[in-house]
């Protein structure tokens, strides 16, 4: 872990981070019946969480994507790097033909953008946790937030808080 953010090492993380806690939460409560498939597509799900990001980040969500979308398109179109990020999950999957099922593509999907995908989410309504570990809309504590966090502490000087992040996935509950 350097003090970098580049978006793939970011990605990296996201994903490291993701499967740990599923992981954890799979050790610390087998009746959740975690599978290995759940934590294969959750940290796809952290892995591929920023694909859709465009140049110059969170700018290219707020002014290029409306400014373009009216001139070219008569309108705006409200989408953010989440929703672009999610629909390309679906595009990479079928052009490289790789071995998910249209549920998984879904359902990973809705990790990534769960405001675009909420029916999706109902079918998991006794799983609303496994929305809470890339994208937490509830509280906006999530493992994208805690890479960063990571990140920046070293950046900014204030030590490794590595280890603290740790201790809070490790006690994490459902």
């Amino acid at each position: 872990l350097g003090a970098t953010h580049k978006r793939f090492e970011h990605s990296i993380g996201v994903m490291h981070l993701a499967g740990e806690v599923m992981r954890t939460l799979s050790t610390k409560h087998p009746e959740l019946g975690i599978t290995d498939r759940q934590v294969e597509l959750v940290m796809v799900a952290g892995l591929l969480h920023d694909i859709g990001h465009g140049p110059f980040s969170h700018m290219f969500d707020s002014m290029f994507i409306p400014t373009v979308t009216e001139r070219y398109h008569g309108g705006r179109i409200k989408k953010n790097h989440e929703a672009f990020s999610a629909e390309m999950v679906e595009h990479l999957v079928k052009v490289n033909e790789l071995a998910y099922t249209q549920d998984e593509i879904d359902f990973v999907q809705s990790l990534i953008c769960p405001e675009r995908y909420r029916q999706i989410q109902n079918m998991y309504r006794d799983n609303m946790w496994l929305y809470e570990i890339i994208a937490n809309e509830e509280s906006g504590l999530d493992v994208d937030k805690f890479d960063y966090l990571m990140r920046d502490s070293r950046a900014l000087g204030i030590g490794d808080i590595r280890m603290r992040i740790k201790r809070i996935l490790m006690l994490m509950e459902v």
